[in-house]
């Protein structure tokens, strides 16, 4: 998921770009949830099936 925003500071001909993205299912921090989740003993896979409202 990928969240944008555009900002043009007052009195400027500039434009800001932010951008943000969420990848909790992919790479480390996935691996980190199930790890935590079977440390707590709880399904190996919670947490992770749902989809994140705000990265």
């Amino acid at each position: 998921m990928l969240r944008m925003a555009l900002h043009r500071p007052p009195q400027s001909d500039s434009i800001v770009v932010l951008a943000a993205e969420d990848n909790l299912v992919k790479g480390a921090s996935g691996q980190a949830i199930q790890c935590m989740n079977l440390m707590f003993g709880l399904d190996e896979t919670a947490g992770l099936g749902a989809i994140a409202v705000l990265p």
